[in-house]
């Protein structure tokens, strides 16, 4: 059962009935009921802990965007979202290609857009080479943020 208040790392009381913060200070007419309901025998609920910054940087790097730098297709080099709905179309790209499907375009490249919208021309193998470092990425980084690992990976994925 929740608490009608609870504490934070700061300092603040927080009242639980309307999410408002209430100041440690006792001429504050809400401090006062607070105090009182403590008096009654009540006990407030604990701050939650603050979320390590490895953690905090590895959800940071879960919200992307990664920079792309590849060797041999210079002009496929930018930063990508990598949203929810966006890993779920690399996946599914990336498995066409693997089954032989080809590229969506059924041409030697195919337009997939940069973080800025911008359409940059993608061929096969560079393709399937970014949805794997992305998988490896966003492992690395989920394990991090699940407090399995504390070596967070560069946002910067290196292709062919």
């Amino acid at each position: 059962m929740m608490a009608d208040y609870s504490l934070t790392s700061t300092g603040m009381i927080v009242r639980t009935a309307d999410g408002a913060f209430i100041p440690p200070d006792s001429s504050n007419a809400d401090h006062q009921a607070y105090v009182r309901w403590l008096g009654e025998g009540n006990t407030a609920d604990p701050a939650e802990p603050p979320v390590p910054a490895i953690v905090a940087a590895a959800l940071a790097l879960l919200a992307g965007p990664v920079q792309v730098v590849s060797a041999s297709v210079p002009a496929i080099d930018g930063a990508y979202p990598i949203d929810t709905a966006t890993q779920m179309q690399i996946t599914g790209i990336a498995a066409a290609i693997d089954a032989g499907f080809g590229l969506p375009s059924q041409a030697e490249t195919f337009n997939w857009p940069d973080a800025a919208n911008t359409a940059r021309a993608w061929p096969a193998a560079q393709f399937s080479a970014f949805a794997k470092a992305l998988m490896i990425f966003l492992y690395q980084a989920a394990q991090v943020a699940q407090g399995h690992s504390q070596t967070l990976p560069s946002a910067t994925l290196a292709l062919p």
